[in-house]
C-alpha cells in the first residue's frame, strides 16, 4: 500500500468512533520519508505525501517533502555509516538454488556506536524448510513476509571507527518458487540503524536475489 521504493513497516488496526468503523494505519517513525501510497486508498490519493499539521491530515507542500530529503541528508552527516549487501551463492543445481544475503555495516565516522542493528526483510517463502533461524524477529513478521534483526550480542560489541559488523540469512530457490508470479513484485529490503535512527537502506528485485 505505502512506498518510499521500499517494503514499509506498518501496522493496521481498526477502531471505532461516533459509531463508525474506521480502519488505523500507524507507519513506524524510524523510517527514511516520504512516504506515499502506490494505488489509491479509500479518499486518499496515490502518490501524494500526507503530513499531520495539528488536529488534521493535508498534502505536503513541495517545500515540506524537500525539507524531508533535507533531514535524511543531516541523519547521514551526523551518524557516516555504510551499508553494503551482495548475495552469495552457496549451491547451484538444475532444481534448486541456494543463497546467502550478507551484509556489512561499516563506521566511517570518529565515534564509537554501541547502539546499531541491520533490518532484513524477505518473502518468507524463499526460507530454507526446517532450518533454524536464530535471527528471525518473529514478532515483526507476518505470513508473507519473515524479519531478522541484527544487533549487539554483548554490552561490549561495540562498532569502532573504520569497524565494520557483518551477517547473512540463507534462503532458496526452486522451480516452483520460480514460477510463482506474484514473488516477481516482492524485494529483499535491508535497513541499518543507529540510535535508534535509520541510516541506510537498500533493496533487491527478484533478478537481484536470485538466478534462477
Amino acid at each position: 500500500m505505502c512506498s518510499s521504493d521500499l517494503p514499509v513497516e506498518f501496522t493496521y488496526r481498526t477502531a471505532n468512533t461516533d459509531g463508525k468503523t474506521i480502519g488505523v494505519v500507524t507507519i513506524a517513525a524510524v523510517q527514511q520519508r516520504p512516504i506515499w501510497l502506490k494505488k489509491p486508498y479509500g479518499p486518499l490519493e496515490h502518490e501524494r505525501v500526507y503530513i499531520r499539521r495539528g488536529s488534521s491530515t493535508a498534502i505536503a507542500t513541495p517545500d515540506e517533502i524537500a525539507k524531508m530529503g533535507e533531514a535524511r541528508i543531516k541523519k547521514a552527516e551526523r551518524y557516516p555509516a555504510t551499508l553494503s549487501v551482495r548475495r552469495d551463492t552457496s549451491r547451484r543445481a538444475a532444481e534448486r538454488h541456494d543463497y546467502q544475503l550478507a551484509f556489512q555495516l561499516k563506521n566511517n565516522g570518529n565515534a564509537t556506536v554501541s547502539n546499531w542493528n541491520v533490518r532484513i526483510e524477505m518473502p518468507r517463502a524463499l526460507l530454507v524448510p526446517n532450518l533454524q533461524y536464530w535471527a528471525e524477529a518473529r514478532n515483526e513478521g507476518s505470513p508473507e513476509r519473515a524479519v531478522f534483526r541484527f544487533a549487539p550480542e554483548q554490552p561490549n560489541d561495540k562498532l569502532y571507527p573504520g569497524g565494520a559488523r557483518s551477517g547473512s540469512v540463507e534462503y532458496h530457490m526452486d522451480r516452483e518458487l520460480y514460477r510463482n508470479t506474484k514473488l516477481r513484485d516482492e524485494l529483499i529490503a535491508v535497513t541499518a540503524y543507529v540510535n535508534d535512527e535509520l541510516v541506510s537502506e537498500t533493496s533487491l528485485k527478484f533478478d537481484d536475489w536470485q538466478e534462477f
